[in-house]
């Protein structure tokens, strides 16, 4: 829906059209969690698929194909079906600002359920894991559920890991070129590690033999944005070979641009 909305816009089609847009988009919107619990390539499909989709009802719209008006609110709409106790009106109230710009960057190479902890783990880094006696890692619930292994064997299930991230940034290693899961001291770690759960509660807590950090919104959060440089960083991280183009830059993030 956002993509849809997005798209519109940058079609210059108007309210009416946005709305069109979003009509065509909320009655093909879906997903399930089963990708994120498998840790499978499907998640990454959901976000192409949502862009293309959004697209091609802004395109449906712009050339004046009726689209459903009620889709999220109605008797048979889209919060009935998937969140059935949920207040519609409350979603659709006027907001402060637009939800892009409560975007999320990802700013380390690990699991977006770690940043936090990875970013209070910095805090306390580095320590010398023969003289540590108990890490304790507090995660939201989900979080803890679903990325809270304690004994990754692979690279796949190591960047799923909240404890293995927090092992390497406690050693003051680089998640960039992280270490392998055998690794003698990360696994000194990760056995001397722990993680709790937290119902409700949004934050994450790092605490090394008694020092403890907790932190809600990590570096990236749009409670704290990134800089310039570090979305530069960010860019060259994942695309070393190039330079930034700046003239895309210019177009998706001025702030990018060199002063």
């Amino acid at each position: 829906m956002g993509a849809a909305v997005g798209a519109a816009v940058a079609l210059g089609l108007g309210e009416d059209g946005a709305a069109a847009a979003a009509g065509h988009a909320i009655s093909v919107a879906g997903g399930s969690i089963q990708c994120v619990l498998e840790r499978s390539g499907t998640a990454v499909f959901h976000r192409a698929h949502a862009a293309s989709t959004g697209v091609a009802a802004a395109h449906a719209a712009a050339a004046g194909l009726g689209a459903t008006r009620s889709g999220l609110e109605a008797e048979r709409g889209l919060f009935a079906a998937t969140a059935p106790r949920s207040d519609p009106e409350a979603v659709l109230a006027p907001r402060e600002r637009l939800a892009i710009e409560e975007l999320t960057f990802r700013f380390y190479a690990s699991t977006g359920f770690a940043h936090a902890a990875i970013d209070a783990a910095l805090e306390l880094a580095p320590v010398d894991p023969a003289a540590v006696r108990e890490v304790r890692i507090e995660l939201p619930a989900g979080a803890a559920a679903l990325a809270g292994d304690l004994d990754p064997r692979d690279r796949e299930a190591a960047w799923w890991s909240v404890p293995y991230a927090v092992a390497v940034t406690l050693l003051g290693r680089d998640l960039e070129q992280p270490p392998p899961p055998d690794d003698p001291a990360v696994r000194a770690l990760l056995a001397r590690s722990a993680v709790l759960a937290r119902d409700g509660d949004p934050s994450s807590t790092v605490t090394v033999d008694g020092r403890s950090v907790t932190l809600v919104a990590h570096k990236g959060h749009h409670m704290r944005p990134l800089s310039d440089d570090d979305l530069v960083a960010k860019w060259r991280a994942l695309n070393p070979h190039g330079e930034p183009p700046v003239h895309l830059l210019e177009t998706a993030q001025p702030l990018v641009l060199p002063r």
